[in-house]
């Protein structure tokens, strides 16, 4: 099977990481050992990356007796958090940083928790030991009296961005318009004037190519300044030329962003019919590769993941399997977001399968294949693929 290169340092940190459960008696893990080994699975749950059969069955042994002393181990350690109580106007306080990323860390422990005990019929709230950890979360002050936003604690979060999808613990904060603190010192008559938002972090820009987050942040950004947006578009491009992982939602942007700096294009045949917006384009049908001709081996018939992240604004994760006949749709929607359809192309799927996923499969004809997704709260998200030959090496 052929995969999509993750472009994501963090990606291969997880993978390591999870390399490392390998041959381990999570049983046998003291509490503290086995909040670590938690926040490895639920690093990789909220990344989407497959977790290894026999890790995951043993984290599923697990007693509950086991999760209510990793949560007191978490309780204890979570008191070890501080965060400033009157930062000053320096963004890079270490302190700060370390209680988000250190958040952020519990959270995933909470997914794995979640992810495991849920099917078997128990709920996180119902261990007393988790509703303690969520007190003690709850009395804590990540917003700093106020002075730390959202964006603040994406920033912090450094090669951990990748996992603020929307819908998860940092997309709760509020805001913070920056100048407030700096109003009173004014001298030019301007107070109460908003300092300029500070540009992404590389970090950032990159879990936004790849994973479809972070996207009023990384666009709002685009928006207010050219020079990032030239930037921008130039590393969607390189991604797309050395075939690493760009997500749907930044070739959307990309594609809104050429058809206002280029001259409108005639659309093709293909694309008539589909209002003035061109589907957009991905490599992505392998070739057919026939066996020797002097063996009695099968063809082979190569398969291509294409990884569409957060199809934003809907909290659903989603991606391609392309072969050279078929394409399957995956969409992995957020705890408790309850979907109502998903079409690719003429086929539709009305229900998640046994795994919780909505998988639809579609013939690969050579026209554009309507890509859509509909929650039942009313809000969907639409949009028109063509999927195109991979180039030959």
């Amino acid at each position: 099977m052929e995969i999509e290169t993750m472009t994501s340092p963090f990606h291969a940190h997880v993978g390591a990481a999870l390399d490392g459960l390998r041959g381990i008696a999570l049983a046998d893990l003291e509490p503290g050992a086995l909040v670590l080994a938690l926040r490895v699975l639920g690093d990789a749950l909220r990344l989407g990356v497959d977790v290894p059969t026999p890790a995951l069955r043993a984290a599923e042994g697990l007693p509950d007796a086991a999760f209510r002393a990793a949560f007191r181990a978490l309780v204890e350690e979570t008191a070890t958090w501080t965060l400033p109580v009157e930062p000053g106007p320096d963004e890079d306080d270490p302190t700060y940083h370390w209680a988000i990323r250190r958040r952020d860390e519990a959270e995933s422990v909470v997914v794995a928790a979640r992810r495991i005990l849920v099917p078997r019929g128990t709920l996180l709230d119902e261990l007393e030991e988790a509703r303690a950890f969520d007190g003690v979360v709850a009395s804590r002050d990540f917003t700093c009296g106020g002075r730390r936003g959202r964006a603040d604690a994406e920033r912090a979060l450094r090669e951990r961005i990748v996992l603020a999808t929307p819908g998860s613990w940092v997309e709760q904060l509020s805001e913070v318009e920056r100048g407030r603190e700096a109003a009173g010192a004014a001298t030019d008559g301007a107070a109460g004037k908003a300092l300029p938002a500070t540009a992404p972090s590389d970090e950032s820009v990159d879990a936004y190519i790849t994973s479809g987050v972070l996207v009023v942040w990384v666009e709002g950004a685009a928006r207010r300044s050219p020079a990032f947006a030239e930037e921008l578009e130039a590393m969607i491009d390189a991604g797309i030329a050395c075939h690493a992982t760009v997500g749907l939602t930044a070739r959307r942007w990309r594609r809104a962003r050429k058809g206002l700096a280029e001259p409108a294009r005639s659309l093709s045949r293909a694309d008539s019919g589909r209002g003035e917006r061109a589907p957009i384009r991905f490599a992505a049908v392998p070739p057919v590769r026939l066996a020797a001709a002097d063996t009695d081996d099968a063809i082979l018939a190569p398969q291509r993941i294409m990884e569409l992240g957060t199809l934003y604004p809907l909290d659903v994760v989603a991606r391609l399997m392309v072969s050279a006949e078929t394409s399957t749709l995956r969409v992995s929607p957020a705890l408790g977001l309850t979907l109502r359809r998903v079409q690719l192309g003429s086929a539709v799927a009305l229900a998640a399968d046994t795994e919780g996923f909505w998988r639809v499969t579609a013939p690969n004809t050579g026209e554009p294949l309507d890509l859509r997704v509909e929650a039942a709260d009313g809000r969907v998200f639409e949009e028109s693929v063509a999927l195109e030959p991979v180039e030959a090496p």
